[in-house]
């Protein structure tokens, strides 16, 4: 009778939703809260979804969708939207890797895609293997490098950059990455 009791359990249907009104997010080694969220996130036993939340980080307003599936392997879909931002990403979560098939969106008038896998098997020293696009609006320059706008105003840089690359190494030592 236990065991049939288990099984019960297991095959138990869980379905909701989460309404979410100003809630804050904070995380432990993140300075700055996610606040003012807003909005519905619907749940089952095995996935997360929501449409259109609304936050607030750092100042800055944001709308977001998507959805998490398979807790055990996770894969996460999610689009962030800004004033100055716009993102879509498919991200799949093994163990201790993390497989970008695709982040990609804007910038300002800036536009990247980048895809690979970052590899957290040894977290002091998280190892990366990113390949990607980037077609860079150089009047961008002056809020991206703000510390050299100074500089960029003298030189007035226009028009566009494309360059592809490929990243890995190290996370936490970029300059010693190798990179092309």
């Amino acid at each position: 009778a236990a065991e049939g009791k288990i099984l019960e359990a297991n095959n138990l249907a869980v379905n909701g939703y989460l309404g979410l009104n100003d809630a804050a997010i904070k995380f432990e080694k993140i300075d700055f809260p996610i606040c003012e969220v807003n909005g519905k996130i619907a749940f089952t036993k095995d996935q997360l979804k929501w449409q259109d939340l609304n936050l607030k980080y750092q100042d800055l307003l944001y709308k977001t969708s998507g959805r998490l599936t398979n807790f055990k392997s996770p894969l996460l879909d999610i689009s962030l939207n800004s004033a100055e931002l716009a993102l879509v990403s498919s991200l799949t979560f093994n163990d201790k890797l993390i497989k970008i098939s695709k982040c990609s969106g804007h910038y300002l008038s800036s536009e990247f895609s980048i895809a690979g896998n970052v590899d957290i098997t040894d977290s002091s020293q998280p190892q990366l293997d990113l390949n990607g696009e980037l077609l860079v609006d150089l009047k961008d320059l002056k809020l991206l490098l703000a510390k050299f706008k100074e500089q960029l105003d003298k030189v007035k840089p226009e028009g566009k950059v494309k360059a592809q690359f490929n990243l890995s190494g190290n996370m936490n030592d970029l300059i010693k990455c190798s990179m092309e």
